[in-house]
């Protein structure tokens, strides 16, 4: 009896537990049982058909085919007749005629006219003339000429030479003792006076006559 008693308090204490522990555990039950685990099925492996199963390759293109010729013992119709070959002229027996060579005619060039003779301005600072309007520099003493070209002198019979190089000693003294900068400016001068009032310019001209082309010795 006393086991029994014992017992009692204690199952008593159980079944007053019973319905927390009981809906706990069942929850927990409940929950397991509706969800089942979920397991990661493996990754499916590509599947590749054999090499005997693979797509033929397409056809290659068949070559045309050769065309159909008579056989060399066939004879030629009868009413075809060999093309007639003329000779070119100029060749022997029936050789191809070699074209002549052909050259282009050489181009004519006009010659420049020359260059009318110039006048020439008298200048009192030197006591020479001077030419004026004319391509080169030119100086007339007494009875010659000179040049004064690239920087050198040139003496010649004539306003257009055959000029040959004078030497510095047998220059004339004017014209060693000047540069000719100023032998320029001082022409110029004298010819603008005759440009401005040619009616009543009272300077002296030196025109020689024409005597062609203008040369070097």
């Amino acid at each position: 009896m006393r086991t029994y008693s014992a017992i009692v308090p204690i199952a008593a204490m159980l079944l007053i537990q019973m319905p927390s522990v009981s809906s706990a555990r069942g929850l927990d039950i409940g929950i397991n049982l509706m969800s089942p685990a979920v397991v990661q099925a493996p990754p499916v492996q590509p599947q590749y058909p054999p090499m005997e199963q693979q797509p033929p390759l397409p056809p290659s293109p068949q070559a045309a085919p050769a065309p159909a010729y008579p056989p060399p013992e066939t004879p030629p119709p009868a009413n075809a007749a060999p093309p007639a070959q003329q000779a070119a002229p100029g060749t022997q027996y029936g050789a191809p005629a070699v074209p002549p060579t052909q050259y282009a005619a050489p181009q004519q060039y006009a010659k420049p006219a020359p260059l009318p003779a110039p006048e020439f301005v008298y200048i009192p600072r030197y006591g020479f003339y001077a030419a004026v309007g004319y391509p080169y520099d030119v100086i007339y003493i007494g009875r010659d000429y000179y040049l004064f070209y690239r920087g050198y002198w040139y003496q010649g019979p004539f306003y257009n030479g055959p000029w040959v190089v004078a030497e510095p000693r047998l220059l004339p003294r004017i014209l060693r003792r000047s540069r000719w900068e100023e032998i320029r400016y001082y022409r110029d001068y004298e010819y603008g006076i005759y440009a401005r009032d040619r009616a009543h310019y009272r300077g002296r001209f030196h025109r020689p006559e024409f005597r062609g082309e203008f040369r070097f010795r």
